[in-house]
């Protein structure tokens, strides 16, 4: 196990949270109230799906050192945070819309 090693799994946990995040955009665009059967196959399928993914690479991870499978999550985990911040301060932004009535 070297320093490559450490910042490939690292590059990849954040890579992985990329795919996920627009994964989970594109299933929440596709999403129709009307249609309520097929929305909630959406979204109990992709979020199987993106588990499952997260699950296999992480045991690839540490099959290799569990290190570089904490490095892998530590990753993940900070653009997932990235992620969180960058659309809160997204939404901060925006007007407040006011109701009607």
């Amino acid at each position: 196990m070297n320093l490559t090693h450490s910042i490939f799994w690292f590059t990849v946990g954040i890579l992985t949270e990329v795919l996920l995040a627009l994964s989970l955009k594109w299933s929440v665009n596709f999403i129709q109230p009307s249609e309520y059967r097929k929305s909630r196959l959406i979204v109990v399928g992709g979020a199987f799906l993106r588990w499952t993914f997260i699950g296999l690479i992480l045991l690839i991870a540490m099959s290799q050192h569990i290190y570089l499978a904490l490095l892998y999550l530590s990753g993940l985990n900070l653009a997932k945070f990235t992620f969180v911040i960058w659309i809160s301060r997204q939404t901060a932004m925006r007007p407040k819309q006011v109701g009607k009535g």
